[in-house]
């Protein structure tokens, strides 16, 4: 076993511990650890999207202010998950 995939069991026990899923329901929804991080990954940039779009300045904005909000949306989205994306 390497270490990552050490690690990776100890995060996925760790969220089992927190929520109420079985191991064999989780498995069925991902196929692998790649798989759940590539749909919070995913689900990170679509939410942070969907956050800025909705704020009523956006329509005002150049591509260059859009691409900033993003970005600063997204790495404040990831600091507050911070737990998650810390390796």
């Amino acid at each position: 076993m390497s270490l990552n995939m050490g690690i990776r069991r100890l995060l996925f026990l760790r969220l089992r511990r927190r929520t109420s899923f079985r191991s064999v329901s989780f498995f069925e929804q991902f196929a692998s650890f790649e798989a759940l991080e590539s749909v919070i990954w995913k689900s990170t940039v679509t939410d942070t999207v969907a956050a800025i779009e909705a704020g009523p300045e956006w329509g005002g904005f150049t591509a260059q202010q859009k691409l900033l909000t993003f970005y600063y949306a997204y790495c404040d989205r990831i600091l507050d998950h911070r737990s998650f994306f810390s390796r």
